[in-house]
């Protein structure tokens, strides 16, 4: 979400938001996983029940991380079809100029 383009084509979708709070989920996520390792390091065990938590947590984190992914390449695909949009027809509002 760094790019300054696609926050704007997410701010247009009505996304920007959410998919702000899901990369921050994710990134909150992975600092428990960095709490855990650490303290698996000193010794501190877990339960199977825990364990089988975190692994299904990961999994979680990874589909999060693929959707992100795609949407933003998916987001990056329709910018670049408005940039050529309005290459070939400049002032002329097609429904996908409207997206940009």
């Amino acid at each position: 979400l760094q790019c300054s383009q696609l926050k704007e084509v997410l701010s247009v979708w009505g996304l920007k938001s959410d998919l702000e709070r899901l990369d921050s989920t994710v990134k909150t996520i992975r600092a428990v996983f960095c709490t855990f390792h650490r303290k698996q390091a000193q010794g501190f065990e877990l339960n199977e029940m825990e364990l089988d938590f975190i692994q299904r947590l990961r999994n979680c984190v990874y589909d999060a991380e693929d959707l992100l992914d795609e949407f933003a390449t998916l987001a990056a695909q329709q910018l670049q079809n408005c940039k050529k949009e309005e290459r070939r027809s400049p002032g002329v509002f097609t429904s996908t100029a409207r997206l940009c």
